[in-house]
């Protein structure tokens, strides 16, 4: 859909006001049925707008089918899961990857016995279901499906189910909140009535309602500095729980770019918007014409998995994630699955993910289990005393 006919969508969905919580802005932008850019475009990679790290190469999905395969089972003593689930799972080229590798990886009864996609797009539903078709043809023993949302999965309990959301937290809807006078404070962005008009839209930014935390939300924002704006996905905790409550996952791996430690948040925060693989200014932008995201702050997703009854296990550099799994051996065993002329592209995008100037650095894995016990979920997200 175009910028005027979005225009026409958004000036009906906001309904004549003109100031809208980002977080409430953010969901209309990305994920809108008619207007929603995550639900409307049609390309990823070059074509697109953006990258993901599944456009590097082969060797992001074949690392990972060998993790789950071999490596962290013979590291730590678990099995690997019944069930794989990929929530945020695009145009299906990592889905694809890790599934053509595990069956080269282990004799077929150690491979998954259901791998689930998950994917809000429905042009990338539609490839998703080709690519796991042709699978299937090629006689894979796993029964693949894709679905367009996290509850139409089936009811997964008491299965083996670990997964898997690749840059899913950076898009995930937002505050921005600003540290005034010591307390956090939601931005709204406002409409400037002046400028608003069917292909234009002028946004500026003005303090809303205070933030409601708790002691340890507050504690994960503390480097937020006084006049600093920051990102804050604050519906995160109320998600997590209801993954936890329907597939109730063994393990859940995040991999996403983000901020992390002590260092001060940068003082107008992170967000960007990307068209066309360029940065572009969002508040002169309509809502849903170009992709927004910004640094994931893992110290307040640490609390909010808490919150939701998982427990953090670990949170590491992809780069030294990947070298601590793969190995050298792990390295060899995946070039000599494939014909030389795949294998070495294979390590080369193996390479650019490891490498602190590539992706090694810059993204970073983490883990979650479930916490012991029901009674470990905050009641309070469900509105419970």
């Amino acid at each position: 859909m175009n910028g005027r006919d979005c225009f026409e969508v958004w000036e009906s969905w906001r309904g004549g006001r003109r100031c809208i919580p980002f977080a409430e802005l953010m969901e209309f932008w990305l994920y809108h049925p008619e207007c929603g850019y995550y639900r409307t475009a049609e390309a990823l990679g070059r074509g697109g707008d953006f990258f993901t790290a599944s456009h590097v190469g082969r060797g992001y999905g074949a690392a990972w089918a060998y993790a789950v395969a071999r490596s962290l089972p013979q590291r730590f003593g678990v099995r690997p899961p019944e069930v794989f689930v990929e929530i945020g799972a695009g145009d299906g080229r990592f889905l694809e990857t890790v599934l053509r590798t595990w069956v080269r990886l282990v004799p077929k009864e150690g491979l998954p016995s259901f791998a689930f996609a998950v994917e809000g797009n429905p042009h990338f539903r539609r490839r998703l279901e080709d690519r796991l078709s042709a699978l299937s043809e090629a006689g894979a023993e796993t029964r693949a499906e894709v679905f367009s949302d996290v509850g139409e999965l089936p009811d997964l309990h008491g299965k083996r189910v670990w997964v898997f959301a690749h840059e899913l937290l950076d898009a995930f809807p937002a505050e921005r909140v600003l540290r005034r006078k010591g307390e956090l404070v939601r931005l709204q962005w406002c409409v400037s009535e002046t400028f608003a008009r069917g292909d234009r839209v002028v946004f500026t930014e003005e303090p809303g309602e205070p933030v409601f935390l708790s002691p340890e939300e507050k504690q994960a924002l503390e480097v937020l500095e006084e006049g600093s704006v920051g990102e804050v996905p604050l519906g995160l905790p109320l998600w997590l729980s209801e993954v936890r409550r329907r597939i109730s996952p063994e393990l859940l791996y995040f991999v996403d770019y983000g901020r992390e430690g002590k260092s001060p948040w940068p003082r107008e925060g992170t967000l960007r918007a990307y068209a066309a693989h360029q940065i572009v200014d969002p508040k002169r932008r309509v809502p849903g014409t170009c992709d927004l995201t910004y640094d994931v702050p893992w110290e307040y997703v640490r609390v909010a998995a808490r919150k939701a009854g998982f427990a953090s296990v670990s949170l590491s550099p992809l780069g030294t994630w990947l070298v601590r799994t793969l190995g050298e051996r792990g390295m060899e065993e995946l070039a000599a699955l494939f014909p030389a002329s795949e294998s070495h592209a294979l390590l080369r995008s193996l390479a650019y993910l490891v490498h602190p100037e590539g992706m090694g650095e810059r993204f970073a894995v983490l883990v979650l289990a479930p916490s012991q016990g029901p009674e470990r979920v905050d009641s309070s997200l469900f509105g419970e005393n």
